[in-house]
């Protein structure tokens, strides 16, 4: 039976059955709630933690939220790889959504859903949010165990980076080191002679948006106090400026200079904002001495992040 009109609250309801000779039972009693639109004040949409959007293939990471509430999970509304309107559901129990059909470029929208409790005959729903995934820049061969092309005993060429000569100081080879798990390494010294404007980089393409480039080291040894200087660069175009311009060129869009004195493990991490779709150039500059101890910066990882 649906009781119309009953305001917002909690009610005790005294239930009693009755015989055709009018006799009726004893009392018994029931609490029920009545929700609406202050229950629908509270509600929220589920926080999404990240979008990660590459080629047509989207994944939504969301926080987690009180159970108490009532929450079920979330609703999403976007447009497939073919052109059509696909919903879709994520129960509260799932952190993670893949969506291998996504179409670039385009727009969903999402709303959570509610039930107060089990007995609820209503559903609520947040309103829609609608947004736009920026597609992640890909970086190529971006992490231990990095990938050469070519080698000579501990040392070679990464792949899918550009190296420039000055770099290639051990045999004709440079930036791949064996050592370390096949790291991403920049190293003179020791014996072989210094680096004067080595450059390791590679370019990508990234729609109008802010990002974060995140650089994870080992370790390194370079001092703020050293000639030079070894500096993590992203610029526009499809190079890196020299060492002795990196400060001033209007190319530049974040640097941060490699200094041991940040720790041993250390995620460097570059902010960047591009107006307009354009190929940008991420890597490593670098002018260090051939002494010993030698100049060395271990690198674990890069990655290119979108700002939420």
């Amino acid at each position: 039976m649906i009781i119309d009109g009953i305001e917002e609250n909690i009610y005790n309801f005294e239930l009693r059955t009755y015989d055709d000779q009018g006799n009726k039972s004893l009392a018994s009693n029931i609490t029920g709630v009545v929700y609406g639109e202050r229950y629908q004040n509270t509600l929220f949409n589920r926080p999404v933690v990240a979008n990660n959007l590459i080629e047509d293939s989207l994944s939504i990471e969301y926080a987690s939220m009180d159970l108490t509430t009532g929450v079920i999970g979330t609703e999403i509304i976007y447009t497939n790889t073919s052109d059509n309107q696909v919903t879709t559901f994520v129960a509260i129990e799932e952190d993670f959504k893949s969506i291998l059909d996504y179409k670039p470029q385009s727009t969903y929208k999402y709303r959570t859903v509610f039930i107060p409790e089990e007995t609820a005959i209503d559903t609520f729903y947040t309103e829609y949010i609608s947004f736009t995934p920026i597609s992640k820049p890909v970086i190529l061969n971006a992490a231990i165990p990095f990938k050469a092309v070519s080698t000579a005993g501990r040392w070679g060429i990464l792949e899918d980076w550009t190296t420039t000569d000055p770099v290639k100081i051990h045999n004709g080879q440079g930036g791949w080191d064996e050592w370390n798990g096949n790291i991403f390494n920049i190293e003179s010294g020791w014996g072989a002679p210094a680096i004067t404007n080595g450059k390791i980089y590679q370019s990508v393409m990234v729609e109008p948006a802010s990002y974060t480039l995140n650089v994870l080291i080992r370790d390194t040894n370079h001092s703020l106090d050293d000639a030079g200087g070894s500096f993590f660069v992203v610029a526009e175009g499809e190079t890196l400026p020299d060492v002795a311009d990196v400060l001033t060129s209007d190319s530049v869009l974040a640097q941060k200079r490699i200094n041991s004195a940040l720790g041993t493990e250390y995620t460097y991490s570059l902010n960047f904002t591009v107006d307009e779709a354009m190929t940008i150039t991420i890597g490593q500059i670098t002018t260090q001495w051939g002494e010993t101890p030698g100049r060395f910066c271990n690198i674990r990882s890069w990655d290119i992040i979108v700002a939420e």
